[in-house]
């Protein structure tokens, strides 16, 4: 395992206006008409156990006060990755963090290929930073603390976390009163940029922990966090991380999508129970600094 601590400086706070900015979070002509899609609506749950997962704030008996949006990978929740997204929530219900889990592709938005990988996507990439403040949002209207929500993403998901934290996206959603700023995003097997966009970069307000397999050529290699992404975020972000899984693939915790071969990455994604194992423990360790 190879770790790249982030040396930064310490950020300000967000002063956050969504609690009396009056902004609608259920679907609206508004946001149909400037993100083409309307936004999610939630429902809330108060369970020790999470059994479906598609756009519900779950609330444990006994919470800690702080909350996650688990953001999945670009197909949003499939029969294929659902019992894996389902089991990473879980853990942390059982930690005592209330947690919303949004679905990019519910009804009316499209359900169906190319979803949202690679530049075709079915959605904005404004739409989905939306998404992950609507998430924040739902938390927060759920009782939690509006200073410790977090983000956990996966691929695309990664991805959204990171941008929706970029200066410029957090003064739009600032001003607009989308929903709290995150405290910290978590990356898993994300990429940081593309020819089209950059989603990691020095721009970034919260602290990140990221974590890639180094036989991933969508988050470590040709897409991953280069040295200079790196150095220039050091200046920023004290509390952040990087770590490097030895011969972990893109998807390392995905059980059901051991064997999956992606012919455009040209990779074939291998469940690493080691790899999980650390990273999550890792997560967790990260999130318990924030307190």
């Amino acid at each position: 395992m190879r770790i790249l601590k982030l040396l930064t400086v310490t950020t300000t706070l967000c002063v956050v206006a969504w609690l009396t900015s009056g902004q609608s979070l259920n679907a609206s002509e508004k946001n149909k008409k400037h993100y083409g899609y309307p936004d999610i609506t939630y429902t809330q749950k108060n369970t020790d156990r999470i059994y479906s997962v598609i756009n519900y704030v779950f609330v444990p008996p006994k919470p800690n006060g702080a909350g996650v949006a688990v953001l999945g990978p670009c197909p949003g929740i499939q029969t294929f990755n659902e019992g894996d997204i389902r089991e990473l929530a879980q853990l942390f219900i059982d930690k005592g963090y209330s947690v919303a889990i949004p679905n990019y592709n519910t009804a009316p938005r499209p359900n169906k290929r190319p979803f949202n990988c690679g530049g075709n996507k079915n959605l904005t990439d404004m739409r989905l930073v939306k998404d992950v403040y609507d998430a924040t949002a739902a938390l927060a209207r759920a009782g939690v603390d509006p200073n410790r929500i977090f983000t956990v993403g996966q691929s695309l998901g990664a991805q959204i976390g990171a941008d929706a934290i970029k200066s410029s996206n957090v003064e739009l959603a600032t001003r607009k009163g989308w929903g709290p700023v995150p405290r910290a995003v978590i990356g898993l097997y994300g990429g940081c940029a593309y020819p089209r966009r950059t989603y990691l970069d020095t721009s970034v307000v919260r602290p990140v922990l990221w974590i890639a397999g180094e036989k991933d050529p969508f988050s470590y290699t040709e897409y991953g966090c280069k040295s200079w992404t790196i150095s220039s975020v050091m200046k920023k972000q004290p509390d952040s991380k990087f770590i490097v899984y030895k011969d972990a693939t893109h998807c390392f915790d995905c059980k059901q999508l051991d064997g999956f071969v992606n012919k455009r990455e040209k990779q074939t994604y291998r469940y690493n129970e080691t790899a999980t194992k650390q990273s999550r423990d890792e997560i967790f360790k990260f999130m318990e600094k924030f307190k």
